[in-house]
């Protein structure tokens, strides 16, 4: 990655967003600002920056909510999140951990040199884990990550819905593994829906990558789904 990450900041406190703004802009990075936490999630999908930076005080979706939600979508799920808040109770970075935040820090910040020194090491922690964000299952499939993209067997298929996308792309981080359809249901669809409309979002999923695809996604009836072949992320 060339020069300093993009970060961005979802804190409702609008002086201490201008204030974290000021120092990393200093630092030579390019900063976003998210005052809500729907806000903020839509942000992160569209800007892919290399660092969140996150209060758990939100006025409307809690922080650790917006926590669990990034490390739940593939499409955002490599981004570092660091969390500054106020609340420091040991429940608290218990509850951060639990959600998979990669850095806990206590505001106000008192530190600038230590706030940066814990910035750089979540972000080159980050970077080492990002790689390039596509998953390959054998020869058969890939997803950009990063692009929302889906080749299958090299063809590029247009359009797939997110819902679609984001149930292959967790099929596809588990090549092989039995995926039950309530943990689908919760990482996909936060568990809004019920287990049947795996089945259905399945169905179509199978009938958007086409006959190429065939015996790719193999039902386990009663169980889940699973995918076939070997995957990594590149």
């Amino acid at each position: 990655m060339d020069g300093p990450a993009p970060v961005l900041i979802i804190e409702d406190s609008v002086d201490v967003a201008a204030l974290l703004r000021e120092f990393l802009e200093s630092q030579g990075h390019e900063v976003f600002v998210a005052h809500r936490g729907r806000e903020g999630l839509s942000e992160a999908r569209k800007l892919k920056p290399g660092l969140v930076i996150l209060d758990l005080g939100l006025p409307d979706l809690d922080g650790l909510k917006v926590c669990a939600e990034l490390k739940g979508d593939p499409r955002t799920r490599a981004i570092p999140v660091m969390i500054l808040t106020a609340r420091t109770s040991t429940q608290s970075q218990i509850e951060a951990v639990e959600n998979k935040a990669d850095c806990f820090l206590a505001k106000p910040i008192r530190d600038f040199d230590e706030f940066y020194r814990w910035t750089r090491a979540v972000l080159k922690r980050g970077r080492s884990e990002t790689a390039s964000g596509i998953l390959r299952v054998g020869e058969a499939l890939e997803l950009d990550l990063a692009e929302h993209r889906v080749r299958v067997h090299g063809r590029m298929i247009e359009d797939l819905p997110d819902t679609l996308f984001r149930l292959l792309a967790e099929l596809a981080c588990k090549p092989g593994q039995l995926l039950a359809r309530a943990y689908l249901v919760d990482r996909v669809w936060n568990n809004a829906v019920k287990d049947n409309e795996v089945d259905v979002a399945i169905s179509r999923l199978k009938s958007r990558l086409g006959p190429r695809a065939e015996g790719l996604i193999e039902a386990v009836r009663g169980h889940g789904y699973r995918i076939r072949g070997g995957s990594g992320l590149h």
